[in-house]
Parts: C-alpha cells; sequence; structure tokens
C-alpha cells in the first residue's frame, strides 16, 4: 500500500488492516486519501477489538501476535475513527460488523481442514503444527462467536470538495453573498 501511486475511483482493503501496524496507520490513511478521487469511497474490511478492551490488548501480545502472524495488531472502531480523522477528510458513511458470519466461516474452515488431515500430513506438515492451526482456528471462532472480536467492513467516503463550504442548490455563491447590516 505504501507504494501506491495510483488514481481509484473505490479501493477495497479486505483484512490486511491487521498487518499494517498501529505505528503507520496515518501512512495508510495518507495512502489511501491519495488514491481515491475525490467524492469516491474506500472499503476496509478488518478484524476488530473493542474499544473497552483496546487499551490492554495494546500492551500485550496474544497467541495470534506470538505464534501466526507476528507484527499483527487488531484495531478497535475508536482507533480507526482516530487515525483515519487524523489522517484524512473522509466521513464513515457505513459500518457493518460480520463478525457471527465469521465465526461460522472459521468453523466451517476447520471442519474442512480435520476433512483433509491426511493431505496436510503428506505435504510434510508435523503433528504440533496441525494442533496449532487447529487451536488457532477454534480460538478465533470462539472470539467471534462471543463477539470479543468483530469483523466490520466500514464504507469511506471521500468528500467532494475538502474543506469547501457545503452550499445547497438555493444558495448563492460566496462571491454573491453579502452581509445585509
Amino acid at each position: 500500500y505504501r507504494d501506491q501511486t495510483g488514481r481509484y475511483d473505490g479501493i477495497a482493503s479486505i483484512e490486511m488492516f491487521e498487518a499494517v501496524g498501529e505505528r503507520y496507520w496515518p501512512v495508510y490513511f495518507d495512502r489511501l486519501r491519495a488514491c481515491l478521487n475525490p467524492g469516491r469511497s474506500a472499503t476496509i474490511q478488518t478484524i476488530t477489538i473493542a474499544d473497552k478492551r483496546y487499551e490492554l490488548y495494546r500492551r500485550q501480545v496474544d497467541f495470534i501476535q506470538k505464534y501466526v502472524f507476528p507484527g499483527s495488531f487488531i484495531p478497535s472502531l475508536g482507533a480507526i475513527n482516530t487515525a483515519s480523522t487524523r489522517s484524512t477528510d473522509f466521513r464513515i458513511i457505513h459500518l457493518e460488523d460480520i463478525g457471527q458470519h465469521y465465526a461460522r466461516t472459521l468453523s466451517l474452515w476447520r471442519n474442512a481442514f480435520h476433512a483433509q488431515l491426511d493431505r496436510v500430513r503428506a505435504q510434510g506438515y508435523s503433528e504440533r503444527f496441525i494442533r496449532m492451526w487447529v487451536y488457532y482456528l477454534a480460538y478465533c471462532e470462539a472470539g467471534f462467536a462471543e463477539q470479543y472480536n468483530g469483523d466490520v467492513q466500514i464504507l469511506f467516503v471521500r468528500p467532494t470538495h475538502p474543506g469547501g463550504s457545503i452550499r445547497t442548490v438555493d444558495s448563492p455563491p460566496p462571491d454573491r453573498v453579502h452581509d445585509e447590516k
């Protein structure tokens, strides 16, 4: 994302924001803004943690960060909103939490993995890896099922006229407004 220079009418960022890292959120949002044409929208789908748990989470390394996705970092909705408004003039116009659906997806993935264990072993994966992967899938499934985590789709819009005044159709242009005192 840091190297993107094109201009787009729409951007979709699916399940990668967790890999950006809190320190790089300003760069991420700046790139999104720079690449998105005015008046157009960008969607981010990302796993989230509740705002209430966010500060504690920031100070720890959990199972996923240690064993599955080193360097990953799960944001809260409040943290996303703060980071996006500090770096851009984006407005959130829609948000949907699909976490319950993600719990079901993880259950299906875990069952499919179990059904293919002979093929997994044939590819040389160890029993330790298999146990860890099954634990990871079940751990995540439980987190979404219990709503400890969310999986949100956030639709941002980039204003057509950043910093400009909002006029209605009946409003005169700014150069025709006179003080009537």
